[in-house]
């Protein structure tokens, strides 16, 4: 059975090109057919809110092709008591920047930001965890829609091949396309599969687990995001 916990980030945007990424954590679990999420909200540079969040217990997912339909947008850490973080540390200076006392983050298109998960192992029958990425629009009016990237972004020539699932989504992790542990979902012709990132985490044990991502494209793209505010909902999942 999924379980399901997660978190959120709101985020805000300041200059062209930049993605702002705002964290909170929330409260508790949500079982269901195998994980847990955390929900951030996040905003691109042209001035447009992003939000993100994490979910894994969710009825509406199938593995590993993704959620059908919206995900769930409540925070809830779960009987894992799952988190994210990002370190103000680890940020690089004119490229993302992260502001605890504004739990927000601003960042350049295509530049990496490091997502820090924490977890408890809690049932030792769980061999394998997975982190689930999914983007989605943060204003309820446009909640039933899928985020998709702008078509000046997908067809750019680095992405000449490139299935649809990945060259149509905003998001994407920072390992080389092909990765074993990286699956990218959805169903680009079913607009109510969500596209998300799916990120096989290591075995489960005591220290928490890095990844990072980066945005292919802008909030202010006219035939993309189109200014309005995203989140990214990051969800914890078991396999089985």
């Amino acid at each position: 059975m999924k379980h399901e916990i997660m978190t959120s980030l709101e985020v805000a945007t300041c200059e062209d090109d930049i993605v702002n990424i705002d964290l909170n954590t929330i409260p508790d679990e949500a079982l269901f057919q195998g994980g847990i999420h955390d929900q951030v909200d996040i905003g691109v540079l042209d001035d447009i809110p992003y939000i993100i969040s994490d979910v894994s217990n969710n009825s509406n997912n199938s593995f590993p092709l993704g959620p059908r339909g919206p995900p769930p947008r409540k925070d809830d850490p779960g009987q894992y008591n799952f988190s994210v973080e990002i370190h103000s540390k680890d940020t690089h200076k004119k490229k993302f920047l992260f502001s605890h006392k504004l739990n927000r983050i601003y960042v350049n298109m295509e530049t990496d930001f490091a997502v820090q998960f924490n977890w408890e192992l809690v049932d030792l029958a769980v061999t394998q965890m997975y982190v689930r990425a999914t983007v989605v629009f943060e204003d309820e009016s446009q909640a039933e829609k899928r985020v998709e990237r702008c078509i000046q972004h997908k067809l750019c020539s680095s992405d000449k091949g490139q299935d649809r699932v990945v060259s149509e989504n905003v998001l994407r992790s920072s390992r080389p396309l092909g990765t074993n542990d990286v699956q990218y979902c959805g169903h680009p012709d079913d607009p109510d599969y969500w596209y998300s990132v799916l990120v096989q985490l290591p075995k489960p044990g005591r220290e928490p687990c890095t990844h990072a991502f980066k945005f292919i494209c802008k909030n202010s793209c006219s035939t993309g995001i189109n200014r309005r505010s995203i989140a990214v909902i990051f969800t914890l999942e078991s396999a089985s």
